[in-house]
């Protein structure tokens, strides 16, 4: 992919100016190649999104918040063919911005069983991840932290590849901030990392997590091991983008060197493994 500050992208649900140009200049000012672009701000944007990012000379490295938690629901009460129609217009605007992949979460297990929950969930994604794949992208399943267990009810990268594997079109999101605290993080990257079709850099501020909050800090502020893990995922093969979507409460005028720093930071990283993996 080129240098390694190349591979720097930001989410745009973390960047928060409210109005997409606005989004994609402090993307660009804050030294990132890419954009997680957020599908509310694109439709609010409209047609001109597109062009608005291709001028701006960054790629789009995801596609966000575009499919809600479906995965756990009973089949559609229309029917597939009307779930799909929804789906395949979204995989078309992904294909239109670039973006490899769109993000999704499995959402909440409800009353059901685990069993239950993973059958309906490879169910729905056996049916969609094939639109995707005929458009070139895929519908990336992200684990979740724990404590965010109303969000989806997977939470490892194990659990999450056992409901994508063989199902063309589907991969996974690795977000070190959902995964850092499970032991077999790094056991598991060897056989997940092929499925990884984005990585997302962020860190957990340890007040907020003392009091059973999940909040996020500045990479490297926090508890979760950045550096060890995109080491760690580095030398798994990895070579796509890193989405930092390490927000948090800040001014407006205070953001762009905010995400300035975090890819300073992540640069610093992947040349730190690069000279010792040469």
């Amino acid at each position: 992919m080129g240098p390694l500050s190349a591979r720097y992208a930001v989410c745009e649900n973390a960047l928060r100016s409210g109005d997409f140009a606005t989004d994609v200049a402090w993307a660009q000012a804050a030294g990132a190649a890419a954009l997680g672009v957020d599908a509310t701000a694109v439709a609010t944007a409209g047609p001109t999104a597109g062009e608005v990012l291709a001028q701006s000379g960054l790629c789009a490295s995801s596609l966000m918040g575009a499919i809600p938690p479906t995965l756990t629901a009973p089949s559609p009460a229309a029917g597939w063919a009307a779930a799909e129609r929804e789906v395949a217009a979204v995989v078309d605007r992904c294909a239109r911005l670039g973006a490899p992949g769109v993000l999704l979460t499995p959402g909440p297990r409800h009353q059901l069983s685990y069993a239950e929950a993973d059958r309906r969930g490879r169910e729905w994604l056996a049916r969609m991840g094939p639109l995707a794949a005929e458009r070139g992208v895929r519908l990336l399943l992200e684990p979740v932290h724990p404590l965010l267990v109303q969000v989806g009810h997977v939470h490892t990268l194990a659990h999450g590849a056992e409901l994508v594997a063989d199902i063309p079109g589907a991969g996974l999101v690795l977000d070190v901030g959902h995964l850092w605290w499970d032991r077999r993080f790094t056991a598991d990257l060897a056989d997940t990392i092929g499925l990884v079709g984005t990585v997302q850099i962020d860190d957990v501020d340890p007040a907020a997590l003392a009091d059973y909050r999940y909040a996020r800090t500045q990479l490297g502020d926090g508890v979760v091991p950045v550096a060890e893990m995109v080491a760690a995922i580095e030398g798994s093969g990895y070579d796509g983008f890193y989405e930092n979507e390490s927000s948090r409460r800040s001014r407006r005028d205070e953001r762009v060197e905010y995400f300035a720093e975090g890819g300073r930071r992540l640069v610093s990283w992947l040349q730190e493994g690069a000279a010792a993996h040469p």
